[in-house]
């Protein structure tokens, strides 16, 4: 089973609850091709099953119960283990006490409030640089760019000596051949 998450969740905390409902929901067999995305909603709990796909798209708003988050898994694994989302099993289904957001649901899903749903800390910012410190670093930058082309002067200075010397060397070895005819 694979899990893509593009929530602030963490995934881990997640796979938690996929995992452990997927043991109550699902066949080994099932598991094995499903694909579950988390993916973010502005206010709502709600999720949708792909049966072409295998795949299970959860929607979860910034602040969540832990229960609905159970609930609304549980639910589209019931679809992905085959029961059907036609008007008369799902108007069922979303007042049953394993499928549904009743409060006896609250109740049947008590134990997902001992699992963390966490959600991930931000990086934090670099400070801004102050005036001085982009100075400081643009002297820097420019000094290194001074010591590379002083370098490159070098070497060209050294490759024009060099080529000098083979110059006059061939002149001399010219003038030797031509007295020798």
């Amino acid at each position: 089973m694979e899990i893509r998450n593009k929530t602030k969740f963490k995934t881990p905390h997640l796979r938690a609850f996929v995992n452990k409902i997927s043991k109550l929901e699902l066949e080994p067999q099932n598991k094995r091709r499903l694909v579950v995305e988390v993916v973010p909603s502005r206010e709502y709990v709600s999720g949708c099953y792909y049966s072409a796909y295998h795949h299970i798209e959860i929607r979860l708003p910034p602040r969540v119960e832990k229960w609905q988050v159970g609930v609304v898994i549980a639910h589209e694994m019931a679809h992905a283990r085959g029961r059907k989302g036609d008007r008369s099993n799902e108007y069922w289904m979303r007042r049953s006490v394993r499928y549904g957001f009743t409060p006896a649901a609250k109740q049947h899903y008590q134990w997902c409030e001992s699992l963390p749903l966490e959600a991930v800390k931000p990086k934090p910012k670099k400070p801004k640089p102050t005036p001085v410190e982009k100075v400081i670093s643009n002297i820097e930058r420019v000094e290194k760019n001074l010591n590379n082309w002083a370098t490159k002067l070098k070497r060209a200075e050294n490759a024009i000596t060099k080529y000098n010397k083979q110059m006059k060397y061939y002149e001399k070895r010219l003038k030797l051949i031509a007295n020798q005819e």
